[in-house]
């Protein structure tokens, strides 16, 4: 609708709104903290829909998948808000305001977890198992993981800041940031070229040049805007040396499809962005040959899937594809100080020590939020189920 004026646009969008805040959002404080005001996912890629609601997975997912990975929600790697943020804008409905903050606020529990001792003692137990499994294999060990949940969260907090939610929002999400990556972190222990685990790291990423983005526009250019800048510049550089397009391993895929193609569109929106933020001319140019590489990659092979026009894809583009005319233009850098030190240890490794200090700090958290009725709402929860 923005882009064409035509109201047509507008009545879709507005109906989808509707049905996002009536349908899709979990209004209720009766079920688990971590569900309560969440955002129902979409079911079961590659499987006929079942008897499946958009809400829940068909017991038909159960007899062809592991129940664990089966379609339902609500859960921390899927939360968007910017649409009900815009509708918020383009409307004046505080519903939508007071929506777009109930999901971020749900979101930021959802991923930190429930915050009673209970919850704390059973993410230490399981973090103790995921260090007894791997021991022997450097690997890092970051408070929030580096995965599209994180990514969404960063985003959603710009948007609960942008409504009018508080500068706590923007504050959240650069706390996100700071505990997420650092710019002198081990990348290779991340293993993010194995892409059916990892491939959601992009999306983390682009939320970062949001908040970049956010900052410039504030003119904050302080200690978060460094740790962010130069973490978003390394990580960016990684890339250029080791991403490649995704099906030229099509055998690592579980589902070496089209999605795969419009993915890597993204990893040209990192790379623009980061070129943006570089104050190095040489770092820009390598940047946008990259860039350039992976979007005319993805415009000349999306075609010849007859597939392309599924909606995965479409979205993707739709989300994405905007690069390309920024690209066909020079890329001027964002106005901003010269690149800063930055300060802090890098992301700490998954040692014995490292998971006793993280189960503590939980711990101690947890204390402080917590009371009687709220650790046996917890338990109750997880009996009945």
């Amino acid at each position: 609708f923005f882009a064409t004026g035509e109201h047509g646009w507008q009545t879709l969008a507005a109906d989808l709104a509707a049905h996002v805040q009536d349908v899709d959002i979990y209004h209720t404080d009766h079920d688990r903290e971590e569900y309560n005001h969440g955002l129902f996912w979409h079911t079961d890629h590659y499987l006929d829909a079942g008897l499946a609601t958009h809400r829940s997975c068909s017991r038909e997912h159960l007899t062809q998948k592991d129940p664990q990975f089966c379609g339902g929600g609500p859960g921390s790697e899927h939360c968007y808000t910017s649409g009900l943020a815009l509708h918020y804008f383009q409307t004046g409905n505080p519903d939508f305001k007071q929506e777009v903050i109930d999901l971020t606020e749900w979101e930021l529990l959802a991923l930190a977890g429930p915050q009673t001792v209970l919850a704390a003692l059973k993410r230490g137990v399981g973090t103790l198992n995921l260090w007894r499994l791997t021991r022997g294999e450097q690997r890092l060990f970051p408070r929030y993981p580096l995965t599209r949940g994180t990514g969404n969260a960063i985003a959603a907090c710009l948007d609960a800041f942008e409504v009018g939610g508080g500068r706590r929002f923007l504050d959240q999400a650069e706390d996100l940031i700071c505990n997420t990556l650092h710019p002198e972190d081990d990348v290779a222990c991340r293993k993010l070229l194995n892409a059916e685990i990892a491939w959601s790291y992009t999306v983390l990423l682009a939320s970062i040049a949001k908040f970049l983005d956010k900052k410039t526009e504030l003119e904050e250019f302080d200690a978060g805007f460094a740790h962010a800048r130069v973490s978003l510049l390394a990580y960016a550089g990684w890339m250029v040396e080791h991403e490649y397009p995704f099906l030229e391993k099509p055998e690592i895929l579980e589902y070496p499809n089209e999605t795969w193609v419009a993915q890597d569109i993204r990893k040209s929106v990192i790379l623009y962005q980061a070129a943006r933020y570089t104050d190095s001319e040489e770092q820009r140019r390598v940047f946008l040959e990259k860039a350039r590489f992976f979007y005319h990659y993805a415009c000349n092979e999306l075609p010849k899937h007859a597939t392309s026009s599924f909606t995965r894809p479409v979205v993707l583009m739709l989300q994405n594809g905007w690069v390309g005319d920024r690209l066909a233009h020079e890329v001027a850098p964002v106005s901003c100080p010269p690149m800063q030190t930055v300060t802090g240890r890098p992301t700490p490794y998954l040692t014995f020590g490292a998971v006793i200090g993280r189960i503590g700090s939980e711990l101690v958290q947890a204390l402080k939020q917590t009371s009687f009725k709220r650790e046996l709402a917890w338990l109750k929860a997880r009996l009945k189920s």
